[in-house]
């Protein structure tokens, strides 16, 4: 009997320390790529004075210089990005119902943007677009803003989307 208790023991014994040959481990790392914080800034469109007969554009940025039919001194826009990841792809987001308004009297602006002299036609409708670019090998890139004012039949007045009834252009950066 005692051989036989021995026996089951030594069996049992060799049962439990097998268990532990049967048992696998995995690792697993993890790693992440922080990135800096983007810093944008802007720069305001200013189309000066236009002439009520007809729409009023600016266009910026495609080869370089600047283009316009209005009668004064204009300033196309610009969104400026920094402290980006270096050579990294952004995505950028913008309202397309942009609205001047003199307090009473509104004037649509369809907002143009491009960067290195290609116009970022967006993709979406409605009343935001979406398109991306590549940030330079320093983080930083600009994107130039121009566009259509639907002046033409417009009450004479001074007109801003910082007025009443006025819609800013909001431009949006992001990984």
């Amino acid at each position: 009997m005692k051989t036989l208790k021995t026996i089951l023991s030594a069996f049992a014994l060799a049962a439990i320390l097998s268990t532990g040959a049967l048992a696998q481990q995995a690792i697993v790392n993890a790693s992440a790529n922080v990135l800096n914080v983007l810093q944008v800034s802007g720069s305001d469109i200013v189309f000066g004075d236009v002439d009520n007969n007809t729409n009023a554009y600016i266009q910026a940025g495609f080869t370089g210089e600047t283009a316009s039919s209005n009668t004064g001194s204009d300033t196309p826009g610009a969104v400026s990005i920094s402290q980006g990841a270096n050579n990294t792809t952004v995505e950028i987001v913008w309202n397309t119902d942009v609205v001047l308004s003199d307090g009473t009297n509104t004037i649509n602006f369809q907002p143009v943007l491009s960067h290195n002299s290609t116009e970022k036609a967006g993709a979406g409708g409605g009343t935001s677009k979406t398109a991306s670019l590549s940030l330079d090998g320093s983080g930083e890139a600009t994107i130039s803003i121009g566009g259509s004012l639907s002046s033409a039949g417009a009450i004479a007045g001074s007109y801003s989307t910082s007025n009443a009834g006025g819609t800013a252009l909001t431009v949006t950066v992001s990984y």
